[in-house]
């Protein structure tokens, strides 16, 4: 099927939305989420789409997240600058998604043991982007990447959490 792109995620479990997961990581962070909005793609299925961010002492930390237009989750992602205060535990606590058969505790762990192996690769890198391995875990991928950003709030990392539909 040439030309045919299929979708970069795919729902997490069918009637997950991850609201529970996203307004808890957003009020213990104090990241202040928009509301969602209808994203509509040429050629694509229509998706909704939320971010979030908070941003202090000239370092950053946000939110997105995802969904089919049915409302199930799809993908979301969080992004720390290097300087933001707890920035690691964020990204970890990021990581704890709360889906169905998910083991947040195991996500979280592997983000901490991964972040110190990815920031040697980005300096060997010389400040260009980086990706983790990735880890599934049931129905979610995850995947960290670092990246150089000349924006005031500097280079960043994110962690994705992407629905892979398979468990």
């Amino acid at each position: 099927m040439a030309g045919r792109q299929g979708p970069v995620a795919v729902a997490v479990e069918a009637g997950y939305s991850g609201e529970a997961y996203l307004q808890r990581l957003a009020a213990t962070w104090g990241v202040t989420m928009e509301e969602r909005a209808k994203v509509d793609f040429p050629g694509r299925p229509a998706v909704w789409h939320r971010t979030g961010r908070r941003t202090a002492d000239g370092s950053a930390l946000s939110i997105s997240a995802t969904w089919t237009e049915g409302g199930d989750l799809e993908l979301a992602g969080c992004t720390a600058a290097f300087s933001a205060p707890g920035a690691a535990e964020f990204l970890a606590d990021c990581a704890r998604l709360d889906y169905p058969g998910a083991d947040p505790a195991a996500s979280a762990d592997w983000v901490r043991g991964m972040l110190p192996r990815l920031h040697s690769a980005f300096e060997t890198a010389k400040g260009a982007a980086v990706d983790s391995p990735l880890r599934q875990s049931g129905p979610v991928a995850l995947l960290l990447q670092e990246n150089a950003d000349p924006s005031p709030g500097g280079d960043n990392r994110t962690v994705y959490l992407i629905g892979t539909g398979r468990k």
